[in-house]
């Protein structure tokens, strides 16, 4: 066996007890919580510390930290910032979907700061935007953001104040956080990166998300498909974070799935997966 046989039969070795020693622990983790946590964590207690996530997030100026991201699993380089990963991918998907289908009404769940509804509303001045976001910093920050955009927002896409957009306080998880809307029928509802937090509530989150809209729907978030690598899944298991297959989404008999992709554009840590569906009644 000559010296280059040998060193690829070392790689691959390496590379199945990587494999094995992955599953082993996520075996594990997955046993634990099967056998032990029987009542889920409630991830909207008082005391979690999302309240001032939002204020924190922005001083610390964390949208425009460079970080690692992919394309088609090649490295980027130079790596771009968050900001530019929303607007190059989250932001041109559900500009397209917006275009071909003429929606007038749209709502984001888990809206967060309100930075995918300040980059769509100067696009789609004659499109109505609400968020819905849970914590009192997410609300506050887009509010005052809607009022004046952040510089680098002003900058991006010239927009001023912006009158075709609010956010609000309401939880997807209790109907009766989120009453004043619940009559709305929204064209869009779309979640970006939000479910992550979800996993252990994700049938009520659904029922409630699907409750909003009388057309389309519209998922970016960590589909099992699109994190067939084995670190990938580790890190969604370890953070119990949204992993479900978008067959999931069969279950739920009045919804049909239209469309389903994984973007080129990925970060590092972990990948998405988009999906879109309507109401078929």
């Amino acid at each position: 066996m000559d010296g280059s046989n040998r060193s690829n039969l070392k790689e691959e070795v390496l590379y199945n007890l990587k494999q094995i020693k992955y599953r082993f622990k996520i075996t594990l983790k997955l046993l634990y919580r099967f056998l032990f946590k029987s009542k889920p964590e409630n991830i909207f207690k008082s005391d979690w510390g999302y309240d001032d996530h939002y204020e924190k997030f922005w001083k610390r100026g964390d949208y425009f930290k460079i970080l690692k991201y992919s394309c088609n699993d090649v490295a980027l380089v130079p790596p771009i910032t968050p900001f530019a990963y929303k607007k190059a991918c989250i932001v041109k998907i559900l500009s397209e979907e917006i275009s071909r289908n003429n929606f007038k009404n749209i709502l984001e769940v888990g809206s967060g700061s309100g930075s995918n509804i300040l980059m769509l509303a100067p696009l789609f001045p004659n499109v109505k935007f609400t968020g819905i976001e849970p914590a009192e910093s997410g609300v506050k920050i887009a509010n005052k953001f809607i009022e004046t955009p952040p510089q680098e927002y002003e900058e991006a896409f010239k927009i001023g104040k912006i009158r075709n957009a609010k956010c609000i306080k309401g939880n997807i998880l209790d109907k009766e956080s989120f009453k004043e809307i619940v009559h709305e029928k929204y064209d869009l509802v779309y979640t970006a990166a939000v479910l992550e937090q979800l996993h252990d509530y994700i049938d009520i989150a659904f029922n409630n998300i699907f409750s909003l809209g009388n057309s389309h729907f519209l998922f970016f978030e960590q589909w099992l498909e699109a994190n067939y690598l084995i670190e990938n899944y580790h890190y969604l298991v370890y953070n119990n974070y949204f992993r479900f297959s978008w067959n999931y989404l069969h279950k739920f008999k009045d919804i049909e799935t239209l469309e389903r992709s994984i973007p080129p554009l990925q970060p590092y840590w972990l990948k998405y997966g988009v999906v879109v569906c309507k109401k078929t009644q």
